[in-house]
């Protein structure tokens, strides 16, 4: 998932599963590093794993 702020252009992507052991930092941060730069170049990401346990 993946939530932005247009206005401070800052935003947060997470991993959500249901079992938080599967909740993997390096994939969610190559999945990140992927995003095309053309869109989300400008934004200042910060990264989150989130589970069942969360809500």
């Amino acid at each position: 998932m993946i939530a932005l702020n247009e206005f401070d252009h800052t935003g947060m992507a997470a991993e959500i599963r249901r079992n938080s052991r599967k909740i993997s930092p390096k994939d969610l941060h190559e999945k990140v590093d992927a995003l095309p730069p053309k869109v989300f170049g400008e934004y200042t990401l910060s990264l989150c794993g989130l589970s069942i346990e969360d809500m």
